[in-house]
C-alpha cells in the first residue's frame, strides 16, 4: 500500500480529544523533570540503572515518564497506575483489562516520538541526522541491495538524509511486528521515494507487504527523521509535547 507523507499539523496536547479510529503522534524533547521517576515501576527504575552510559538511562526515564503521562489519558488513570507486558523481544503493551490501546514509543538525541491507536499496532521510529557515521557501510550491513544501490545513487550530497529517512521505515516496520532486529533488516525492502514510501517486499513468515501502510513523519523540528507503520484507515493526528519541568 503506497501513502503519501505525513504532513499533519501539529497541535498542543492540551487540544487532544479522544477517538476510536486512526493514529495520534505524540512528540516532544527528552527531559527528566524532578519527579519524572516517581510514576515509573520498580522493574522500569532498576533497567534504567542498569545502563552503563547515565546520559542513556535517563533518556529512558524521560521517556517512559512521557510515555506513561499520555497513555494515562487514553486509559482514564494515573501514569503510575499503568502496568505492562512484554512480547517476545521486549516490546511493551498495556496489561489486559480494558479496551485495547496500542502504542510504541521511540527516542533519538534529545526527542521522542509516540504513536498511539485504537484502531491497529503501530510501529514508530525516530532518528537524529548524523553525518559522522560511515552510512554506506551500515547501509551495505542493514539494508536490502536494491535499497543500498538507491542510497548510493543520490551522491554525497542526499546520502545522510536518505539514509535515516529509510532507516526509520524500516524500524518502523521492525518495531510493528514487534520483532526488533531478530528479523533481519535486509530481509524485507522499503521503496523510499520523494513524497511517498511503501514495503516493497519482505520474507516475513506469513506477512503481506502490501497490507502495510507507511507514512514519513514531517516532524516540528529539524534534525530528525522519523517513521510510522500501521494498518491504519482513519486519519493521523500530532501532538507536540511541552518540555517537562
Amino acid at each position: 500500500m503506497r501513502a503519501e507523507s505525513c504532513g499533519v499539523g501539529w497541535g498542543a496536547a492540551n487540544e487532544w480529544e479522544p477517538r476510536a479510529e486512526g493514529v495520534d503522534l505524540w512528540s516532544g524533547e527528552l527531559r527528566c523533570s524532578a519527579d519524572a521517576e516517581r510514576c515509573l515501576s520498580v522493574e522500569e527504575r532498576e533497567r534504567a540503572d542498569r545502563f552503563v552510559v547515565r546520559g542513556r538511562g535517563q533518556s529512558f526515564v524521560a521517556g517512559r515518564s512521557a510515555m506513561r503521562h499520555i497513555l494515562a489519558r487514553y486509559v482514564g488513570c494515573g501514569p503510575g497506575d499503568l502496568t505492562f507486558e512484554y512480547g517476545a523481544h521486549g516490546k511493551p503493551r498495556l496489561s489486559e483489562g480494558g479496551p485495547p490501546v496500542h502504542f510504541n514509543l521511540s527516542h533519538s538525541g534529545d526527542k521522542f516520538i509516540l504513536a498511539v491507536s485504537r484502531e491497529c499496532e503501530v510501529g514508530v521510529d525516530i532518528e537524529q541526522v548524523r553525518t559522522d557515521r560511515r552510512l554506506v557501510e551500515i547501509g551495505k550491513r542493514f539494508f536490502a541491495p536494491e535499497e543500498h544501490s538507491r542510497m548510493c545513487a543520490r551522491g554525497p550530497a542526499g546520502l545522510a538524509d536518505y539514509f535515516y529517512r529509510l532507516w526509520a521505515c524500516k524500524e518502523a516496520y521492525l518495531k510493528v511486528h514487534g520483532t526488533g532486529f531478530s528479523f533481519p533488516a535486509a530481509d524485507f525492502c522499503v521503496l523510499l521515494e520523494e513524497r511517498a514510501a511503501q514495503i516493497q517486499w519482505t520474507r516475513l513468515k506469513g506477512d503481506v507487504a502490501s497490507s502495510w501502510r507507511l507514512d514519513r513523519v514531517h516532524l516540528p523540528f529539524g534534525g530528525y527523521r522519523a517513521a510510522l507503520c500501521s494498518l491504519r484507515e482513519g486519519a493521523v493526528r500530532a501532538f507536540l509535547v511541552p518540555p517537562a519541568r
